[in-house]
């Protein structure tokens, strides 16, 4: 008799389908293959969700702190200025009115919250498209790792011009690392992220992106096999 599998258990089976890349060293020697999650590399691209997905993130950084005072919040004009009639002058009733100097501002900005939502199933979605759309543009390249005790742009901006790729690169690493971060600050349009802060505008916003083995690794797990949602 066949046991039924549950629901939760095939969420969290790995598809054994992949994808294939060559791994390249620090000398930009092919040195062997790499096989890639299809769920993460090999979507239809999803161009309304990732439309989606970069406007939440913009609209998410927005900080919205512009603010401006209407008439009953300046200080001052509780009194009224002169008396209604015999002075020659038009009548005015609180110097925080908008025409005066020091008045209230009428609508003008005022301190509110951009942020939007979105979920993260849609999220994460998003970002596999993204990541589909580079591979299938033949803009991923995967490298064995980046071994350095110390900082030294040079040899960051060797193995960048040994692989023959320019633009604007994404560097994506298992974890962060200051040491190699240090390596490539110095170099225009590139940038370096862990696995756990990638999200789709480092993606899109730039035209290459550069995988380490460890950041497959840590990409599959964080995202398919511990069932993240991030």
């Amino acid at each position: 008799m066949k046991q039924k599998v549950s629901d939760k258990a095939k969420k969290n089976v790995v598809k054994k389908e992949k994808v294939i890349l060559p791994v390249y060293s620090a000398k930009a020697e092919e040195i062997s293959k790499i096989f890639l999650p299809k769920e993460i590399f090999d979507l239809k691209p999803n161009s309304n969700l990732m439309q989606l997905a970069i406007r939440v993130y913009l609209f998410n950084q927005r900080k919205g702190l512009a603010s401006t005072k209407t008439r009953s919040e300046v200080a001052g004009g509780g009194a009224k200025p002169w008396r209604q009639k015999g002075t020659g002058r038009a009548r005015a009733g609180t110097i925080r009115a908008p025409h005066w100097r020091g008045g209230g501002t009428v609508f003008g900005p005022k301190q509110r919250d951009w942020t939007l939502k979105i979920t993260k199933k849609m999220k994460k979605v998003a970002l596999f498209s993204a990541l589909s759309q580079r591979f299938k543009e033949g803009n991923l390249t995967i490298i064995e790792g980046i071994n350095a005790k110390e900082p030294n742009t040079k040899k960051a901006l060797g193995l960048l011009t040994k692989l023959g790729i320019s633009g604007k690169i994404l560097l994506v690493l298992p974890i962060q690392s200051q040491i190699i971060d240090k390596s490539f600050r110095n170099i225009k349009d590139i940038s370096v992220k862990s696995v756990v802060n990638l999200n789709i505008y480092d993606v899109l916003s730039n035209n290459k992106i550069i995988f380490t083995e460890e950041a497959i690794e840590g990409l599959t797990k964080h995202f398919l096999l511990k069932g993240e949602d991030k």
